[in-house]
């Protein structure tokens, strides 16, 4: 069985990453500690497989920052997206579609397809 790891770099506020192939789904949860979440789109939207890619980010809502799913003094290092803004970050990375579901109370997905 072939495994085929995808690895995202961060050097000098640039992400990177580095695969072989296309992927078809990239999945990441916690997007809280990721700062530029639309140069991490960019890269993840360049792996993927322009018909049949999709990509989801499940995170935490601003409304659990400070409750014990997101505690201080952690939730001060995190950013916290409403989902107008969250999902924004497909478009302005080149993706076709994206947009947030809320599958549970404080959590929030990203979709996007590229």
């Amino acid at each position: 069985m072939r495994q085929t790891v995808l690895a995202i770099t961060v050097e000098d506020n640039l992400i990177n990453a580095s695969c072989d192939l296309a992927f078809k789904a990239i999945a990441q949860t916690l997007c809280l500690f990721v700062a530029l979440v639309h140069l991490a789109l960019r890269e993840f939207r360049r792996v993927l497989q322009p018909e049949r890619g999709r990509v989801a980010i499940y995170t935490t809502a601003p409304e659990l920052k400070g409750t014990p799913a997101a505690p201080y003094p952690l939730a001060t290092r995190g950013h916290f997206y409403e989902d107008e803004e969250l999902a924004e970050f497909p478009r302005a990375a080149g993706f076709r579609e994206g947009y947030v579901l809320r599958p549970g109370p404080g959590a929030q997905l990203l979709v996007a397809r590229p």
